[in-house]
């Protein structure tokens, strides 16, 4: 299994959870240190030649860049839409497009509850997207061309949308590690709006539990694709 993303907050996470469980794991990310683990996936090139000498038999994609910075709105995406868009859309087509030269035929997809914008909840798969920023727009049009994929070219595929994922050794800010770092500064912990709003979190090893549980529905999987189709299809 090749898990690229593998050195971020979740892949670490997902990859430690799978080589417990027994599988060969090779984890790709640009920010290795291990120059032959070194792979930028915005980078065609980079990613066959790396799926080439690895051969993986299936690929879980979780390299992207993320949209939370603790402002909300995507407010860090909104500020760089271009590398957002690079990044994300680019990163996801080659890891297909290479899948479907080397005929690799199952990819478990990292998106985000971030295509939904402001919705009411629940939320469920079923739900209209209405992306509000450009974070939430591109995690959007990966989920649009991994279908396309799947569709077309036969590669089983699984999509996770994650709501807030919080968690130990967690870079990014947001709500939880504002309210801890006002409590250890002894500062007013800021609550905006009415205080009525509700969001929810997870954690990375839950994430990691539902990789590890797809892997083994990819197995038994008669459908091409076990992509959500929500309204906006």
């Amino acid at each position: 299994i090749l898990v690229t993303g593998g050195e971020g907050f979740v892949g670490k996470t997902v990859v430690g959870l799978l080589r417990t469980e027994g599988h060969n794991v090779i984890s790709i990310d640009i920010s290795s240190e291990d120059k032959s683990m070194k792979v930028d996936v915005t980078n065609r090139n980079q990613v066959k030649t790396a799926f080439t000498i690895f051969k993986p038999e299936a690929v879980i994609h979780l390299a992207s860049l993320a949209g939370a910075t603790g402002k909300g709105g995507g407010a860090e995406s909104i500020k760089f839409p271009h590398e957002y868009f690079h990044v994300n859309l680019n990163g996801v087509l080659n890891i297909y497009e290479t899948c479907r030269e080397l005929e690799i035929n199952k990819v478990l997809c990292m998106s985000s509850f971030s295509p939904y914008g402001i919705a009411r909840c629940p939320i469920n798969e079923e739900t209209t997207f209405s992306p509000n920023n450009p974070y939430g727009s591109s995690k959007a049009c990966v989920e649009e061309i991994a279908k396309c994929y799947a569709m077309n070219y036969g590669i089983k595929t699984l999509i996770l949308r994650p709501p807030l994922i919080c968690g130990e050794k967690q870079k990014e800010m947001n709500v939880l590690r504002e309210f801890v770092y006002s409590a250890i500064l002894n500062k007013p912990i800021t609550i905006f709006g009415e205080g009525k709003h509700v969001r929810e979190f997870i954690h990375p090893q839950d994430i990691a539990r539902a990789y590890s549980a797809g892997l083994n529905y990819l197995e038994r999987m008669e459908k091409k694709c076990e992509l959500p189709m929500t309204k906006h299809c």
